[in-house]
């Protein structure tokens, strides 16, 4: 890799954003702070418990949520490289696909969210808990866990989120077609990065994930300060 800043992990200096742990090109502009500008709001049931529930609410959401996307994909593309940059790319463009055909209105896929959106929002608060607990334990990973232990980890927390979600949906959104709709947007996302890498994960009825050790939860209140494009860079350049 090109010279970058800060090689080492830092914990501290990752918390301050002054680091950015090592993953950034350096050069103006590619900083931790830079990136959370660009908003995190396109992160379905991150920053809310319910989207929008009509075509003009969609409009204005696709607005907003595509501009934080392609904000996103112009830093990656600007201050990533490698594995990193070509995984953190999969998934931001494979999001940008599906916002770019819900918010078309001749596209099938706009149809499909609003006659399931209703149904997903009943499911938002406890989907919002499952993708936040997600984040966090992402954060948790990226400054906690040793470099060649953090797939492991990331994977195993990936799996709860997928078995949060399921729940969630269960109970408050049983149509199969809401769930099948919701989960297709998030494999096409996560799934060509985590799939494979994953897999391992997915067959051994869960003993892997309950033989890693417990990561210290202390910091955890930190994450909130960051966006997702750090810990994701993190975790995914140890893909190789």
């Amino acid at each position: 890799l090109k010279k970058m800043r800060c090689r080492k992990l830092d914990i501290s200096a990752f918390h301050a954003g002054s680091c950015s742990a090592g993953i950034y090109k350096d050069v103006k502009g590619c900083t931790t702070e830079e990136v959370e500008k660009c908003g995190t709001e396109f992160v379905p049931y991150f920053s809310g418990q319910s989207l929008a529930t009509n075509a003009g609410a969609l409009k204005q959401q696709c607005t907003k949520y595509l501009k934080e996307l392609r904000c996103s994909i112009d830093f990656t593309n600007k201050c990533l490289e490698g594995i990193a940059k070509g995984a953190v790319l999969l998934m931001l463009k494979a999001a940008d696909e599906e916002y770019t055909n819900v918010c078309n209105s001749t596209h099938p896929k706009q149809q499909q969210y609003l006659s399931n959106i209703g149904c997903l929002n009943k499911a938002g608060p406890a989907l919002s808990a499952c993708m936040n607990d997600m984040f966090v334990s992402l954060h948790r990973t990226a400054t906690k866990a040793p470099p060649r232990s953090q797939i492991s980890y990331s994977c195993c927390y990936y799996l709860d989120y997928a078995k949060c979600a399921e729940k969630a949906l269960d109970a408050k959104c049983g149509t199969a077609e809401g769930k099948k709709f919701f989960n297709d947007i998030v494999d096409h996302v996560f799934g060509e990065v985590l799939n494979l890498a994953c897999a391992k994960y997915t067959k051994d009825g869960g003993s892997t994930c309950k033989a890693l050790p417990v990561l210290s939860t202390k910091d955890d209140s930190h994450a909130k300060e960051r966006g997702f494009i750090d810990p994701l860079a993190i975790i995914v350049s140890n893909l190789g």
